[in-house]
């Protein structure tokens, strides 16, 4: 069976079932597989950042696109546009989150 998310298909990678979002004392930012992203067409911004087949995509910028694109968020759930929800786990990185070391995306 395909999945379908805004005419691209994406039966060769997986919906993740869920996806955690990351918080500091100042900051905070979306994992997603880079697959996944890559695969919606979604191009983040340099203020994310990659690291290890993972984009953390910025909160105030990148984040709240990538879930317009998919779908829509409610509840502490992503659900798709092809209604496949996807759970949204908090995650605490305290005072520094370790992301802000990682490499920023790209221009």
């Amino acid at each position: 069976m395909k999945t379908i998310i805004k005419e691209k298909s994406l039966s060769d990678v997986p919906y993740p079932v869920r996806l955690c979002w990351h918080s500091d004392s100042g900051h905070s930012w979306l994992q997603v597989p880079a697959s996944f992203v890559l695969a919606v067409g979604f191009e983040p911004s340099t203020y994310s950042y990659i690291n290890d087949g993972f984009f953390y995509l910025e909160e105030d910028c990148d984040a709240p696109k990538f879930i317009k694109l998919i779908g829509h968020f409610k509840d502490g759930v992503i659900t798709t546009h092809d209604n496949f929800d996807i759970k949204i786990i908090e995650v605490d990185d305290g005072v520094d989150s370790p992301i802000r070391n990682y490499a920023r995306v790209p221009n």
